[in-house]
């Protein structure tokens, strides 16, 4: 009777080996895992911007006046060219670009539109790159509940296995495991024990 028990909790260590192997326990791989969190900061820059020129104040001079080239013609029909023409020069619109390098960052431009001696109009434009700057975050997984179940074989140089006996193992959040068992040793028998994890320095 006693050969007959101990071969049926054999049967029942192996079954449960094999569901161990097939994937029937559960055990979640995560719980040991580190969660890395990544957050990547971009910032990539392109536009215009429209300025409105404001006056503040004028600084005459007169000393145009004594240039022989602005010295007025004599003949009528010179004359009027000369004035033509400097009409055509005051009230022409003149654009200037100037660009600027901003170090490794990009590049900026500003084109003023000059006309009848004023500024009428500024453009900025400008492209720039800003480094792309990575920051990794590695937190703790957050505890789990775990649940384990197996077995196990004893026996001493005379008795090749003098007893089995099957287990469930259970740890919950706060790391503390249980474990239930039963086996047989020429009758049937049973057990219970229960750990606290000891935290080191």
């Amino acid at each position: 009777m006693q050969s007959k028990h101990l071969y049926l909790v054999i049967i029942a260590l192996v079954a449960v080996v094999l569901f161990q192997r097939t994937g029937c326990t559960y055990i979640p791989a995560e719980a040991s895992k580190p969660i890395i969190d990544t957050f990547i900061n971009i910032v990539e820059v392109h536009d215009t911007i429209k300025g409105k020129p404001v006056f503040i104040k004028a600084k005459r001079d007169t000393l145009w006046r004594d240039s022989l080239i602005f010295q007025p013609d004599t003949n009528y029909a010179n004359l009027l060219k000369q004035y033509i023409a400097l009409g055509d020069s005051h009230f022409a619109k003149n654009i200037y670009k100037t660009s600027y390098e901003l170090d490794s960052f990009g590049t900026a431009s500003v084109v003023d539109t000059v006309s009848a001696n004023k500024l009428t109009g500024r453009l900025i434009s400008y492209n720039l790159n800003i480094p792309t700057k990575t920051i990794t975050v590695t937190k703790t997984a957050p505890p789990v509940k775990q649940l384990y179940i197996g077995g196990g074989l004893y026996g001493n140089p005379l008795t090749v296995i003098k007893s089995v006996n099957l287990g469930v193992l259970y740890k919950d959040k706060q790391d503390r495991i249980f474990v239930a068992s039963v086996g047989f040793d020429g009758q049937p028998i049973y057990g219970f024990q229960s750990y606290w994890k000891v935290k080191l320095k």
